[in-house]
């Protein structure tokens, strides 16, 4: 990042609401919970005002302990007003090739990589079956057991995220896969336009290109609601102010390093145990 042009925020550790993800789960603190990422903090900010910002802090995720998952881990987190996806993905380049010999990154997307790994479409409905099937086989999680949504993270996670050991930055995901970012339709397609930075078969990075249409952000938090519901899953307080900042943002990218994964990589380990002084699993 350019030195002298980004505010650091002091994001709260703890909130009275939180994200509706289904696959992060949060951590209770009395009555509050436990901060899971600095972006609802962030993004408020920014829509105040306050223009590029960052944060570097601590953030907890329940269930969250193994090779490479730590209930506790670091985080840095910012965003860009005016920023285009393609100018955020070369920052983030930029900034883990200034902490470790990271090789220059090649860009494909979500679709080719599914194409050139699997044969399959994920953008095309009639495939999904298929992609269940082949998901089911590499996992061995029985065939009822997950949505669309959850297959293409399996057949993502186990057919595709291996091969990916060159960092490679993955972006225009499906629809259903925006969570806070924008969906804008490319070549005819409604695409979801965010990405991830893979390397070595481990996920980097995670940036959207901002959604900041609150009535949309809204109906996507009741959509979430609604499958977590379906799972069994804790439903957590909406954060109202967070939804109403939303619509105040300006065009602006941000973007999320895994702090603890990616000196992980620079000490050539694969285990995250090997750079966490107190490890969940040995603390």
């Amino acid at each position: 990042m350019q030195r002298g042009r980004v505010l650091e925020i002091e994001s709260p550790m703890m909130s009275h609401s939180g994200g509706q993800d289904v696959n992060i789960e949060l951590i209770a603190a009395d009555d509050l919970w436990l901060a899971s990422s600095p972006e609802f903090p962030l993004k408020r900010a920014v829509a105040a005002g306050y223009g590029d910002v960052y944060s570097l802090q601590r953030v907890f995720r329940a269930g969250e302990s193994g090779r490479r998952h730590n209930t506790e881990f670091t985080m840095l987190e910012w965003y860009r007003i005016g920023y285009s996806l393609e100018q955020l993905m070369s920052e983030v380049e930029a900034l883990c090739q200034s902490v470790v010999e990271m090789p220059p990154a090649t860009v494909k997307s979500y679709r080719a990589l599914f194409l050139e790994y699997t044969g399959l479409d994920p953008f095309v409905e009639s495939d999904h079956g298929r992609l269940a099937e082949l998901g089911s086989n590499a996992s061995g999680i029985g065939i009822e057991q997950l949505d669309v949504d959850g297959w293409l993270d399996v057949v993502f996670s186990h057919l595709i995220e291996p091969n990916l050991t060159a960092p490679t930055f993955v972006y225009n995901f499906l629809p259903s896969q925006a969570a806070l970012s924008r969906i804008e339709v490319i070549d005819g397609i409604r695409t979801a336009r965010r990405f991830e930075l893979i390397w070595r078969g481990v996920e980097l990075a995670n940036g959207y290109h901002e959604l900041n249409d609150e009535q949309e952000q809204r109906r996507r938090f009741a959509v979430d609601r609604a499958r977590r519901s379906e799972r069994d899953q804790p439903l957590y307080p909406i954060d109202d102010r967070f939804l109403e900042a939303v619509g105040h943002l300006p065009d602006c990218a941000g973007v999320a390093i895994g702090v603890d994964r990616l000196v992980m990589l620079a000490c050539n380990t694969d285990t995250i145990d090997d750079v966490l002084l107190f490890p969940d699993r040995l603390s």
